[in-house]
């Protein structure tokens, strides 16, 4: 038996479509802007700021 209650499972709220071509398009303007530097991708939970 365990003492700790689980919240219940929340259902999903969220949806996200990518457009891979501008994101290969994106990335491939960064890549001529800037030759040889690092970047990652971040997704935001709210979307905002």
């Amino acid at each position: 038996m365990s003492d700790t209650a689980k919240p219940p499972a929340a259902p999903a709220r969220a949806h996200a479509e990518i457009d891979l071509a501008a994101l290969r398009a994106n990335v491939r303007t960064l890549r001529a802007k800037a030759p040889g530097a690092a970047f990652m991708a971040v997704v935001k939970a709210d979307g905002y700021g």
